[in-house]
This record gives C-alpha cells, structure tokens and sequence, in this order.
C-alpha cells in the first residue's frame, strides 16, 4: 500500500498526512456507527474513495446494483493470478492449472459481466469494459464482428477465451494489495462513505415499478404479513424470477437486510412454486459465515420441496447459533 499511496500523493509528507488523518477519523466515525472492520480494510477502502475516485464509483454501482460480492470475487481472482507464476507440469508433462478453481468462477466472471444475459453477445462485453472504465481506444482480445471468422493472435491463449470483466488497471492494482475483501461485509461502510458525498446508493438493479413491491415483500412481522403473501402472488412470474435474482443478491451482500429478503425469496417462491429451483438456489449462496439466526430459523420454516438441501448445505458450513438454528428441531413448522 506504501507505493501507491506515495504514487498518488507525488510522496508530498503533508499529503500523507492529512490523508492517514483523514482514515483515522473516517476509521472513528464507523465505529460510533457500529461499524466494526479491521483497521487494514478501512485502509484499504480509504486508498479506493481518496485516491481512486472513478474506481470507488463503479464499486459504489456494483453495491447498487446487489452484484458487489461477485464483482469483487472474480476481480480479486484476476489480479491475484496475474502475480502468479506460469502454470507447471505433471509428471506426464500435462499443464497443470494455477490455483484450484471455484466451481462457482465461471458462474460468477458470468454475473459480473452481464447479470441478466446468460450468454452476453462480444459487443454487449466490450460495453462492459468500457462501463468500468476501460479506455475506448484501447487493444482488446474481442475480434471485429464485421469480420467473420477472424482470430486475434492472443486469443488463442486460454486465458484469452474467457469472458473478460472490463476491470481497468487502477482497479486491477487496487485489488492487489492486502487484505482481500470479497468475503468482507463492507455494504455498512460503503453507505456511511457514500453518504459523504450525497450519493444515498438507490438500487438500479429493479426497474422502477418493482422496488415498491420489493419493500413490501419483505415484511417479517405478523402484520402486514398476510398482504405480502398476496402480493406475492399478484406478481407476474417473469417480474417474481427477476424479484427473486434482487433478493437473492441482498441477502448475500448486505446482513442487515438479509432476513427481509429471504422472507421475499421464500414468498415469491410459494406463489410461484415453478420458481422452487430458483428461489433455492439464491438461498444456498448467501454466505455460511454471515447467516444470521433469524435467517436460519427461517429458511428452516420454509415449506419448499428441495429445501432440506439448503438447509443441510448451510448447515454443514455455518456454526454457532445460526447452525443450531438450522440443525436442532429441523422439522419444525414443516411437513
């Protein structure tokens, strides 16, 4: 973190200072706001918003956007492979893989390159990486789509067929330096941080005729419970599979709102039981580590067919009182 911070304060000690001054206060007001994170994250953080200004932008629209886990998972990959060192032989002299790799990468590298489009057209891709701050102007791997057939010379490296993020070498470099933060609940600073700058992180993922429903699905109490469900099942089933991808984000990446949204999940899917596999699905993502026990307790209510295998799936990587809650009388409140 030295270099980069010399780098972009020109080595000026003044500026260094008010900078380390700056993340000191920055560091005391998330604490009075229950904002708990290692000193080296805050660190980290304040490096992105002060000195890398359109970086922490598009990092505040992935947080909008409910894709921030992601984006963060498949950037941080990137920019630790490419310190790596070329990828060695077995002993029958086959190329071995560098690192082990995440069943769930391709699926990830996927969301963060086009949430919604399984199968993102090349041009689709290139306005990606211009999205993230790619210069239009420079060398891509994609080949020109007026000429049929044609293959670029480096797209015939491996590393050159995979889908391509659009992450820009700021980014790429910020990402490197220690500690790693895709497995870090940082949707509480961002907001605070955000909030210093007017910018109050309205999702842009749901169209605008779909956030009211969203609040409303996510009721937890006894009242206003019985409106959600039939709310639920007025929703059109392609607006509820696209409720269902929302929520299944939210409460992955965002804890405090991560029981309104599986009760969403959990109502959209009874309604639409043709929506069961997905609903599930979103469900086994949210991370074993931040489960929280109202959440577990729960998802153990809920009366979907298949949800045993969530449960046993969360169950086997949580522990603690969230464990408990999915383990101890796990049949309760369902046949």
């Amino acid at each position: 973190m030295t270099a980069i911070l010399y780098q972009k304060l020109a080595g000026n000690p003044r500026r260094i200072k008010r900078f380390l001054n700056d993340m000191n206060v920055r560091r005391s007001i998330a604490a009075r706001r229950g904002i708990e994170l290692e000193d080296e994250v805050v660190a980290k953080l304040m490096v992105l918003e002060v000195l890398l200004p359109e970086q922490f932008k598009v990092v505040l629209s992935w947080l909008r956007g409910s894709e921030l886990r992601d984006r963060l998972t498949v950037l941080e990959r990137i920019a630790n492979n490419a310190e790596e060192a070329p990828s060695e032989t077995d002993a029958d002299g086959e190329r071995l893989s560098v690192g082990a790799a995440n069943p769930d990468d391709d699926e990830l590298i996927s969301e963060a390159q086009q949430p919604d489009e399984p199968n993102p057209p090349k041009k689709a891709a290139k306005a990606t990486r211009l999205k993230a701050g790619t210069p239009d102007n420079q060398q891509t791997d994609l080949a020109d789509d007026d000429e049929p057939g044609r293959v670029d010379a480096a797209d015939s490296s491996p590393a050159a067929t995979a889908p391509d993020p659009g992450f820009d070498d700021d980014l790429i470099r910020w990402a490197k330096l220690d500690p790693l933060l895709a497995e870090v609940n940082l949707s509480p600073y961002l907001h605070l941080a955000a909030s210093f700058s007017g910018d109050l992180l309205v999702s842009d993922e749901l169209p605008q005729r779909l956030r009211d429903v969203a609040a409303q699905l996510t009721v937890t109490g006894a009242l206003g419970s019985s409106a959600a469900d039939q709310q639920a099942a007025r929703v059109p089933v392609e607006d509820a599979a696209t409720l269902i991808r929302h929520f299944a984000r939210l409460g992955r990446d965002r804890i405090p709102e991560q029981r309104g949204a599986v009760v969403a999940i959990g109502r959209l899917a009874t309604a639409h039981p043709s929506l069961t596999a997905a609903a599930l699905k979103g469900l086994k993502r949210i991370p074993a580590e931040d489960l929280q026990v109202g959440t577990a307790v729960h998802i153990r209510g809920l009366k979907l067919e298949g949800i045993d295998v969530v449960i046993a799936d969360l169950a086997s990587r949580s522990s603690g009182a969230a464990k408990n809650a999915l383990t101890v009388n796990n049949n309760v409140g369902r046949r």
